[in-house]
């Protein structure tokens, strides 16, 4: 396996690369997952009511996603300075060859900021059903954009100084790719499970079967669906990765993450038949997509090891990971660590103060 051929500060940056990682897609996908559901939820609007069901999940969601963003945004720093370190050249090289394409990121996702505010006051309530689908279909959209232009950011930063010498030459602002489509489906519809949980851990003692059982359809959607794209992807993957991935420590994972899927999809199985949201089949449920989550981000390294390996970029970004190592500076991180801990843990608690004294 990959990860036991590292040295010892490469693979400390590496652990924490995909466990601050994971925790950034989880809450990609609430924020992914909740856009996908409410887009969909105003589009079918325009033509035709819904439940009180659906509008309990879409309320939900609405109410939630403005500081879902901030939170995924936050966590998403982290993985990037571990990228930094890790990969810095090919990170770097593929963020300079997509250039504005990459920078538009920034004014995407602040439009989207404020469309997500837009989505819950009276203002946008009381416009009719095509103005607030269009609204929702742009917050979706722009999300999408965002996934894509990652997707793209990571499939050139693997592709190696041929055909980067080729992207520059041509002055291309968009990266090509046959694994693009099937890599970005599996992230994007997979963040439908993972939104069905967290929905289901915040509505909890407020449900009724119905919002069980729509739940459980997202759930069982976002599973199947990436592993359908799975599949897909498979196909679309060079020869030298599919025979990493066939190695035995490598099989492990992959049968992992299946497993946590399979379990996911057992305990929503279960729930749509009671109409219920047991704690015990939903506990089974995050466990499933928790462990689902960390596998497949695990197999998102063995690619890029693969890819480097390939184009002669490992060795000199483990070189590089060991050289930023000797710089240390534990001493700095564990301070502020310390500092910022303090700090948001003061403010939990006064907000908790203001609150109960306001309940009062």
């Amino acid at each position: 396996m990959f990860l036991l051929e590292l040295p010892t500060a490469n693979l400390l940056y590496l652990v924490l690369y995909l466990a601050t990682l994971v925790l950034h897609v989880v809450a990609m996908n609430y924020v992914v997952g909740g856009a996908m559901v409410v887009a969909g939820a105003a589009v079918f609007k325009v033509f035709r009511g819904y439940c009180d069901a659906t509008q309990a999940i879409v309320d939900k969601i609405v109410d939630w996603l403005p500081l879902a963003l901030g939170v995924t945004i936050t966590l998403g720093v982290a993985p990037i300075l571990f990228i930094q370190l890790l990969y810095k050249h090919a990170f770097y090289t593929a963020n300079l060859l997509l250039f504005h394409r990459w920078m538009a990121i920034l004014p995407v996702l602040i439009a989207a900021f404020y469309l997500l505010y837009l989505q819950k006051t009276n203002w946008i309530q009381q416009r009719a059903a095509f103005v607030r689908a269009l609204v929702a279909l742009g917050v979706l959209g722009m999300f999408l954009f965002v996934a894509w232009s990652w997707s793209e950011n990571h499939l050139l930063s693997l592709a190696g100084e041929g055909e980067w010498v080729e992207h520059y030459s041509a002055a291309r602002n968009w990266h090509r790719s046959g694994e693009l489509l099937p890599r970005l489906a599996m992230w994007v519809i997979g963040a439908l499970a993972t939104l069905s949980v967290i929905l289901a851990w915040q509505l909890r003692g407020r449900t009724t079967t119905a919002v069980v059982r729509r739940l459980a359809g997202i759930g069982i959607t976002g599973g199947v669906g990436a592993a359908a794209a799975g599949a897909w992807y498979w196909t679309e993957l060079p020869t030298e990765a599919k025979l990493a991935i066939r190695q035995p420590a490598h099989l492990v994972v992959l049968a992992t993450a299946a497993a946590g899927l399979v379990v996911m999809l057992a305990a929503w199985g279960h729930m749509a038949r009671t109409g219920r949201l047991s704690t015990v089949w939903l506990w089974w449920a995050t466990a499933g997509i928790a462990v689902a989550i960390a596998a497949a981000t695990v197999l998102r390294e063995v690619r890029r090891y693969v890819a480097l390996h390939t184009v002669d970029q490992w060795e000199p970004a483990v070189e590089a990971a060991i050289n930023a190592a000797r710089l240390q500076g534990f001493g700095v991180f564990a301070l502020f660590l310390v500092i910022n801990t303090l700090v948001i843990v003061w403010l939990i608690a006064r907000v908790r103060s203001r609150l109960h004294a306001h309940a009062n």
